[in-house]
């Protein structure tokens, strides 16, 4: 289901991506980088993430220090700072588990210092020397 409010920054909520090889192709997590300051409406600008790591790690390349989802598998979690997007909140959902029938919610989060990192990466996909 959609989201009906502005996420806050550093958030991971699932987006679904419907573009074409080789832009994101399918449903995944996704961190947002938009404050509520920004005041934009029913716009995300977020970062996706992934568990297959990239052939070749650039800098804007992230791994992250932990997965974002609560029962993650141990392998390594990247942000593809290189994929960035400006979404709507209709492509966004949150997180959510079956719980005696009904659902769940919980808010994800990634570390200030992933946080960081991500922004990083995004000036290095873009040219800026990080």
């Amino acid at each position: 289901m959609p989201i009906q409010y502005h996420p806050d920054l550093g958030e991971a909520l699932w987006c679904e991506y419907e573009g074409l090889a080789p832009e994101m192709i399918k449903r995944r997590l996704a961190v947002v980088l938009t404050p509520k300051a920004c005041q934009r409406a029913r716009i995300a600008t977020v970062v996706p993430v992934s568990t297959t790591p990239p052939e070749v790690i650039r800098p804007w390349h992230v791994r992250l220090s932990q997965d974002p989802l609560p029962h993650g598998g141990s392998s390594d979690v990247w942000a593809k700072c290189d994929m960035v997007n400006v979404v709507s909140f209709a492509r966004l959902s949150n997180y959510h588990r079956r719980w005696n029938g009904r659902r769940e919610y919980r808010k994800l989060r990634v570390s200030l210092e992933d946080l960081r990192r991500i922004r990083g990466g995004v000036l290095s996909s873009l040219g800026h020397p990080w």
